[in-house]
């Protein structure tokens, strides 16, 4: 099986800003898809919760098949993201976790990102892109980590059986919070079908800058982008504009760098205007995009 980073060499597609089904939590599938295309997205990211392609809708099977169809007609490329706030227990959010002292309840999490897995092959995503979760209060970080990736390593020999590829995204609060913890669970596996997903938002606000310089260390490891304003040590996506990120030299640094994946605007907390807001950031992002895809810095 051939590596993302293989993939992009033979390609010429560019750089395609897409969107994240967080921030239209509250329209369904069909006319959330139908919006992003209707704006003119390029892609999407599957947030696989409670909304978009739930293993608990009893259809699901019908609607993972009529979603292929659509992105296909479309021309939209997807991701598919294990999101999974609260979908696995009600009360406490992202939990069970792979690192679990209870086996059971790990492989509670394992079920759920193996499904993940299967939509992604259904799909024919990108990737399947996760987070680690957050370390259980009664376990040492070392015991975490080790675990964690125990857990991966199987998931990655699940997923490249499926031709699906995977990527972990850093996030505070997660055991992998940083893209130096990201760093440190490659010191442990590190397999060509396992990528990153970089949130510029939550980077900025990490206060691992300059950004390109981050870009480019990462860039052979890069497969997924979610983007969004911050403001330093803030972990608050916001819209562009709100914050303090300069998008044109980001967009500059990804081409420059390689990367011709998807750009995926991640605004959760803004779905209660998700219509309005993906209107926006489409006008916002899409010319940034043509122009670093052109060689231009906007």
């Amino acid at each position: 099986m051939v590596s993302w980073k293989d993939l992009f060499l033979f390609s010429d597609i560019c750089m395609q800003l897409g969107y994240h089904s967080g921030g239209l939590s509250q329209h369904n599938l069909t006319t959330g898809l139908s919006l992003l295309s209707e704006f003119g997205y390029q892609s999407v990211a599957i947030g696989v919760d409670f909304g978009w392609l739930s293993p608990l809708d009893d259809r699901v099977a019908e609607q993972v098949q009529r979603t292929r169809s659509f992105l296909n007609e479309q021309k939209m490329s997807c991701v598919v993201e294990a999101t999974a706030n609260y979908f696995l227990d009600p009360r406490q959010r992202n939990w069970p976790t792979l690192m679990e002292n209870d086996p059971g309840y790990v492989e509670v999490r394992m079920r759920y990102l193996r499904y993940c897995v299967d939509v992604s092959a259904e799909l024919g995503a990108v990737c399947l892109s996760l987070h680690s979760g957050p370390k259980p209060a009664d376990v040492s970080f070392d015991k975490a980590m080790s675990r964690f990736v125990e857990g991966l390593f199987e998931l990655v020999k699940y997923a490249d059986e499926r031709n699906v590829h995977l990527c972990v995204e850093p996030e505070r609060g997660m055991l992998i919070d940083t893209l130096g913890r990201f760093q440190r669970m490659l010191h442990l596996l590190d397999v060509p079908t396992l990528g990153l997903t970089l949130d510029i938002g939550h980077a900025f606000c990490s206060g691992e800058v300059p950004l390109d310089a981050e870009i480019e260390k990462w860039r052979d490891k890069l497969v997924n982008v979610h983007i969004s304003d911050a403001k330093s040590g803030l972990h608050q996506h916001l819209p562009p504009g709100d914050g303090q990120i300069n998008f044109g030299l980001v967009f500059d640094s990804l081409v420059r760098n390689g990367y011709s994946g998807p750009v995926h605007v991640d605004l959760e907390a803004h779905s209660h205007i998700g219509a309005d807001m993906a209107k926006r950031c489409h006008d916002f992002f899409s010319p940034k995009i043509v122009s670093a895809n052109q060689g231009e810095i906007s």
